[in-house]
């Protein structure tokens, strides 16, 4: 899948998230990065994985990760304790909200809960 979304889940975008802190260069734990795959180095990063996000209940957003495409290392520090960590607001690009049909949006720094669903790790912000 491209990062366009599909006729059948018009408000859903295919991404690429590198966990961190933007303001502490990638460190730490939080959302540092998300870009459209086509759109992201092609250099590997631990830190990156694939996710589909979309617009949830028109004021908040979802992303959902596929346990199985996740390493190990990633999975420890960001997943197993049942909540995401964010310690640095960070404002999604335009570019992505415009696919899934937001106009700004920016996810807050906070604790928040991951439900866990069949391999899938769900984040509301």
């Amino acid at each position: 899948m491209t990062g366009l979304y599909t006729s059948e889940e018009p408000r859903t975008a295919i991404v690429d998230v590198e966990f961190g802190s933007p303001m502490k260069n990638c460190l730490n734990y939080g959302i540092c990065r998300v870009t459209i795959p086509e759109a992201a180095a092609q250099a590997p990063c631990p830190c990156r994985c694939r996710a589909t996000v979309r617009a949830y209940e028109d004021s908040m957003l979802q992303f959902v990760f596929d346990k199985k495409n996740m390493p190990a290392k990633t999975f420890e520090k960001h997943f197993s304790s049942g909540f995401f960590q964010v310690d640095d607001a960070y404002a999604v690009p335009p570019g992505i909200l415009q696919k899934i049909g937001l106009e700004k949006y920016a996810i807050k720094e906070g604790r928040y809960p991951i439900l866990m669903e069949g391999g899938k790790m769900k984040i509301v912000f």
